[in-house]
């Protein structure tokens, strides 16, 4: 069981952060990537390809490169189904 939420993480208006802008499919998308060692939380960076500690600002890191990521690949497929449809 880990020890804390995203939401419990990123602590609201005790850290300036905020989780209200993400979609809830990329907040899930980041809290699968949770685990936790020593009782801490930590994910798995996408861009540094390791675990690292999930602290405030690193979720909020991870968030954005979770987005980042899944508009790059609907942008990519639909280039690539324009280009199949030019021919």
């Amino acid at each position: 069981m880990l020890p804390m939420t995203l939401e419990e993480i990123v602590g609201g208006s005790k850290t300036g952060y905020s989780l209200e802008t993400f979609e809830d499919s990329t907040i899930t998308a980041v809290s699968l990537r949770m685990t936790e060692k020593t009782g801490k939380p930590y994910l798995n960076c996408l861009a540094r390809k390791k675990e690292v500690q999930a602290k405030p600002e690193e979720v909020i890191r991870q968030l954005l490169l979770q987005q980042f990521a899944v508009e790059i690949a609907i942008e990519q497929s639909e280039a690539a189904a324009l280009a199949y449809l030019e021919g």
